[in-house]
């Protein structure tokens, strides 16, 4: 089946004679390093003739009968209905505690989770979507409309498509608002301007040049396959997600790291590194703590004021510091390709050389053992309490994000969010996925970030 022009997000139903139903999803991308056929594709078994029904994201719907083997081509239909529509007389809208601004960052923030966006794609996108709403404000239905359109966009870019049109269809039909509307202005110039800024959206967000120093490590083998040991090493199939980030256009502007401090493994600095992640990981793992965009999204909603004016300047400050943590951060890890303690322990460990340190590592029959999670295990054999991200350590995503933000709350709340920031800052060694050195390099990248996005708002 086959579309007249792409319509991300459209649902194609096609029903055979027996009374069973098949079910495609139009999706904008979804396969990796290249694109995918934008027609769907149905298998029909023994079926000569199948009914087609196409619904669109924005609620208008085409149906056709069709006979087996051979592209049918449907025509999608236009755009036709009002931008405002007059509110049907059944319809009261939902009621909500704040602005119409936290109803869409609160819908993004939803919207994302439920596609398993990564972090750098779901600042980018509450940035994008703070600053398409400033620019469609004041009116309720107007920023609705530009949020709406703009999150179904980005939304087909990522997993689980019908969980996350349900979600936005949803909200935006709560406000008495129908998704059959005609291209709204405001979010057709973000999604423009998202296709060239450097995220390498057209590719899904993957970057063609990366190149990995080390051939992946196999996690339940025991053992370092690493051929140097000073550059980040991808678990099993793991690949550098985002890995072109350092290149999307900023908010308020880039901050530059130096290097890791780590050198060699022989290095004192190298396996004092390895030594400080087992000393944090040796005892019971405490529960996982979001760390992400999203997590920072959600505190702000909590101290939104309901003025609409404030809260888009709130949402377009911390969400411009966020991304530019995370274009800053990315940069870093694609500049120097630090390792994750992961890769540094066990080559440590396999290879003789991990210091011997009373309740961290030991001995055993001329073999090396840590202590982890409570318990002694084999240091060739180590992992992580939490799972390791796809992307190299230097610097900590999580510090960076932590005090950018708390950088721009404490000064737009005038309440301070340091111990939440620290709080926050510190789950990735906690967790075994960072180093101190890390988290230090983000708290200082993030401290920095969050001061040029205060100074910028403040222009």
């Amino acid at each position: 089946m086959s579309l007249s022009r792409f319509a991300p997000g459209a649902v194609v139903s096609v029903a055979l004679p027996d009374g069973r139903t098949l079910v495609r999803t139009i999706q904008a991308g979804s396969s990796y390093l290249s694109s995918e056929d934008p027609r769907a594709h149905f298998g029909l078994g023994s079926a000569k003739s199948a009914a087609v029904h196409v619904r669109y994201p924005w609620g208008a719907a085409t149906d056709t009968n069709a006979r087996a083997d051979r592209i049918v081509h449907v025509a999608v239909p236009p755009l036709r209905t009002p931008l405002v529509q007059p509110t049907p007389a059944a319809c009261t809208p939902a009621q909500h505690a704040g602005s119409i601004a936290t109803v869409w960052d609160e819908t993004a923030v939803a919207v994302l989770r439920a596609g398993d966006a990564s972090e750098p794609v779901q600042a980018r996108d509450l940035y994008d979507l703070a600053t398409a709403m400033s620019s469609a404000g004041p009116s309720p239905a107007a920023i609705s409309y530009a949020a709406y359109q703009l999150l179904l966009w980005r939304a087909s870019f990522n997993s689980n498509l019908a969980s996350s049109f349900a979600i936005l269809t949803k909200q935006l039909r709560s406000l008495c608002l129908s998704p059959d509307a005609p291209e709204n202005r405001i979010a057709a110039a973000a999604i423009v301007a998202g296709s060239r800024d450097g995220s390498h959206e057209s590719t899904h967000y993957a970057d063609l040049s990366f190149v990995s120093q080390n051939a992946p490590l196999i996690v339940k083998q025991p053992g370092s396959t690493a051929h140097d040991a000073t550059f980040w090493q991808p678990l099993n199939a793991q690949r550098f997600v985002d890995a072109q980030w350092g290149g999307v256009r900023t908010f308020a502007g880039r901050v530059r790291v130096g290097k890791p401090p780590f050198g060699i493994p022989t290095s004192a600095a190298y396996k004092a590194a390895a030594i400080a992640v087992l000393r944090a990981t040796s005892g019971t793992a405490a529960p996982r703590v979001d760390t992400s965009p999203l997590a920072w999204n959600r505190i702000a909603a909590s101290v939104a004021t309901g003025n609409l004016v404030w809260d888009l300047r709130l949402y377009r400050t911390l969400n411009g510091a966020l991304n530019d943590a995370a274009v800053s951060a990315w940069a870093a890890k694609r500049a120097y390709q630090a390792p994750r303690p992961i890769s540094m322990i066990r080559y440590l460990a396999f290879n003789g050389q991990l210091p011997i340190v009373a309740g961290v590592s030991k001995l055993v029959g001329g073999k090396t053992y840590v202590r982890s999670g409570g318990r002694w295990i084999p240091g060739a054999a180590w992992t992580s309490p939490a799972p390791t991200p796809a992307s190299p350590g230097w610097v900590s995503e999580g510090s960076a994000f932590a005090y950018a933000a708390d950088k721009v709350l404490t000064a737009l709340t005038g309440r301070s969010f340091a111990t939440q920031a620290q709080r926050l800052a510190t789950t990735g060694v906690a967790d075994g996925i960072e180093t101190p050195a890390d988290e230090a390099a983000g708290r200082a990248l993030g401290t920095k970030i969050g001061t040029l996005a205060v100074a910028r708002t403040r222009r």
